[in-house]
């Protein structure tokens, strides 16, 4: 009997300190803005220093570290730039939830050689390949054109080829345009940017962080090939109201953010340019202007839910008249509105969900006798549960929603010679599954089964990666994933002049798959210390059912423009590094990439006019003691493809009345397509800032020079055939241009 009670005891113990556990979860704030803190290290620890569990927080700050043991411990808290936070904690091993909250000083004082960036902690804990996070104050690094541009600043990585000067879209690893998924606050918007893609249309001061997909990118994720842009817009936390007036040679921005209230606290930027202002005052008129407004409320309701409700506008307008008469009114732009609810159902589960409206319209009128427009508008709803099962992730969910699209052409002489509307659903759901052996490995599977209404089936988005860690700093990734499209747009072979007013987007019909890539990556990722990483990558994709179609394909097929649809293939390939330092006076990174992208045209593979072979970009900034900060990037890269002109002749026509071939104009002999290479891209462009303090204001002023040894980078060719032998011209992109701006906050 004693034997049996002595058995039962120990039992009991063991039960008591290893079955019965306690939980221990929170937020971490920055002190100072009431900021969360996302990817901060938290951890238990025994009162001799080894590291028992951890966690990291997400963008809420939030963090759970489950099934402590009985027994003493410390809760300690480090991020890198921050002073360590250890609270002494005592286990009962009753299954209890203990709740600590944690604000973090500026200032770092290391505990034990633990300490590790946001980056190093994303490094240890989750399979980042092709994957990067930006904060705010990183995409303010590279020199701007004029004024801060995120898409500018992703055109600075290896991932991305920029097709000219004069456009700020990505082509990323040999995808196009319109096969970036761009979101902000979780919805998505369709052309952001200006006057032909020159400017994106965020403001920076509105953004918190982006997470950048060059590929390989997860279930979440859906209905676009080639990468994903996710934004997400601050959410002010400060004790009190915050403004900045920044003031450039292209706008005026306004950026006021209001201090929390009872929960409640909002922001709101408004930019618009002002040449057309101010170059009245010389008396030429200048009829093209743009705006953007951005805004978001957020009402923390406890510590449990929390609603975010978004706000997006831009406008282009250009409109021409001579004297009363109106000869070009031109618009275009986006609207997007969102409310999100998230709720922490536990101190391991949450749920995201997202009502929104997003449109983009673009409305072009000619003499009041031409009328085209193109309009798509979307309806949608997504919701994503997730759940920590000790180190591992799960999450799963669903998304719906509703498209319109609306194309129109008109004479007013005439009639309606093109009046098309579509009206499809699109329905996807999704899983995924990340298991983790901490220091060895990580592996991530993940299924999305798409749905739209003009293909009746489903399509499954297979993908998977794995991580594994060669030691506690360096690892080897893998990834491959299937992805569909099922919407795509106008496009040019040549890329000339493309998309000046935006895309124009058009869903794919009956009788057509949808477009398809299959991707494959492998990378090579290795830490030297908390903020100096080096990533190697190496990557295949294979497009199928690529649909597209031109404006004048469109045009032949006025009765029928389905008709005009063309399906062709291609595939891209390539490798890219890119060595970053992340923090200290010296940041930035430096980049290279090797590429092929090719498309198939008349049973041949050429490259794509956006293929360069070759590209290098350093991109750096440093602040001196005394606030200056100067930055510079040097950017070469080998000359993208176009189709030469190789000859000419005299284009003779025969006239039937007077029975003789009359001389009509010069053509031109090409060579083969995309044959030819412009020469290489080169460009060094330079900025110095300086920030100082009167009172209680904040004052900033800056000096940019774009391409300051003044390169000849073409743009085009053009050829003058009225002399012999015919005289080649070339028209090229950005000269020196210096900018000036000026910025006060309070």
């Amino acid at each position: 009997m004693f034997r049996k009670c002595v058995f039962f005891f120990f039992l009991f113990q063991i039960f008591n300190n290893f079955i019965l556990a306690d939980d221990y979860y929170g937020f971490v704030f920055e002190e100072e803005k009431n900021e969360p803190l996302i990817f901060c290290n938290v951890y238990i620890a025994r009162t001799d220093k080894k590291i028992v569990k951890g966690d990291i927080t997400d963008e809420t700050g939030f963090y759970v570290i489950k099934d402590i043991p009985k027994g003493e411990y410390f809760l300690i808290v480090d991020l890198i730039g921050f002073q360590s936070e250890t609270l002494k904690v005592f286990s009962k091993g009753e299954d209890l939830k203990v709740k600590n909250n944690f604000k973090l000083k500026v200032k770092s004082l290391p505990y034990e050689g633990s300490e590790v960036t946001a980056q190093m902690s994303e490094f240890k804990n989750e399979i980042s390949i092709s994957k990067k996070i930006y904060k705010r104050e990183e995409l303010k690094i590279s020199v701007p054109l004029i004024e801060n541009d995120v898409m500018r600043s992703f055109q600075l990585l290896p991932s991305v080829t920029a097709s000219s000067d004069f456009s700020s879209e990505l082509y990323v690893r040999g995808g196009a345009p319109d096969q970036n998924l761009i979101l902000f606050d979780n919805s998505p918007i369709f052309n952001p940017f200006h006057l032909g893609g020159l400017f994106s249309t965020f403001e920076i001061n509105s953004i918190d962080n982006v997470t950048f997909y060059a590929g390989g990118f997860p279930s979440l994720f859906g209905n676009r090939l080639s990468s994903v842009i996710d934004m997400k817009s601050i959410t002010p936390n400060k004790d009190r109201s915050h403004t900045i007036v920044d003031i450039s040679m292209l706008s005026t921005k306004l950026h006021f953010q209001s201090k929390r209230y009872k929960g409640f606290s909002f922001f709101i930027s408004i930019r618009r340019t002002y040449f057309d202002q101010l170059l009245k005052l010389i008396k030429f008129d200048f009829p093209y202007y743009f705006y953007d407004i951005t805004s978001a409320l957020n009402y923390r309701i406890n510590e449990k839910n929390n609603l975010k409700f978004s706000f997006f506008l831009d406008q282009d307008i250009l409109d021409i008249h001579l004297d009363t008469v109106s000869v070009a009114d031109v618009r275009w732009g986006n609207r997007m509105v969102s409310l999100e609810h998230s709720f922490i159902l536990n101190n391991s589960s949450n749920i995201v969900s997202n009502l929104y409206y997003s449109d983009y319209k673009n409305r072009m009128d000619f003499l009041k006798l031409v009328h085209i427009h193109s309009y798509v508008y979307q309806y949608g709803m997504k919701s994503k549960f997730e759940k920590k099962l000790n180190e591992n992730l799960f999450y799963a969910g669903f998304e719906l929603y509703k498209d319109s699209f609306d194309y129109n052409f008109t004479l007013s002489d005439t009639g309606e010679l093109l009046n098309i509307k579509n009206n499809p659903y699109y329905f996807s759901a999704f899983l995924d599954y990340s298991y983790k052996r901490t220091g060895f490995y990580i592996f991530d599977f993940g299924v999305r089964l798409d749905r739209y209404q003009y293909i009746e089936k489903f399509y499954p988005n297979l993908r998977g990666s794995f991580k594994y860690f060669l030691d506690q700093n360096s690892s080897l990734t893998f990834s491959i994933g299937d992805y569909y499209q099922f919407i795509t747009s106008v496009k040019q072979e040549t890329g000339d002049f493309s998309s000046i007013f935006g895309e124009t987007w058009i869903p794919l019909v009956e009788n057509f798959s949808p477009l398809r890539c299959l991707h494959y990556i492998a990378g090579y990722e290795k830490w030297f210390s908390n903020d100096i990483s080096l990533n190697f990558e190496i990557y295949h994709k294979d497009y199928k059912n690529l649909v597209y179609t031109t404006l004048l394909d469109i045009f032949y097929n006025l009765d029928d423009p389905v008709k005009g649809y063309k399906t062709t293939k291609g595939y891209s390939q390539g490798l890219e590094i890119l060595l970053k330092k992340s923090s200290g006076n010296l940041t930035g990174w430096i980049g290279y990439s090797f590429s092929k992208v090719r498309m198939l045209k008349d049973s041949v593979f050429y490259p794509t006019y956006y293929d360069r072979t070759n590209s290098f970009v350093l991109n750096i900034s440093y602040l001196f003691k005394n606030g200056v900060n100067l930055s510079m990037v040097i950017n070469y890269g080998s000359g993208l493809p176009y189709t030469a002109v190789i000859g000419k002749y005299i284009d003779y026509s025969f006239d039937p009345v007077g029975g003789d071939y009359y001389a009509g104009g010069w053509r031109e002999i090409e060579s083969d397509f995309n044959s030819a290479r412009f020469p290489p891209y080169k460009r060094v462009d330079v900025g110095v800032s300086k920030r100082f303090k009167i009172k209680n204001f904040n004052f900033g002023i800056s000096l940019n020079i774009i391409n300051l040894l003044n390169f000849k980078n073409v743009y085009f060719y053009y050829y003058d055939h009225s002399v012999s032998p015919s005289k080649r011209e070339e028209f090229d992109m950005f000269p020196v241009i210096p900018t000036l701006g000026v910025m006060c906050e309070f």
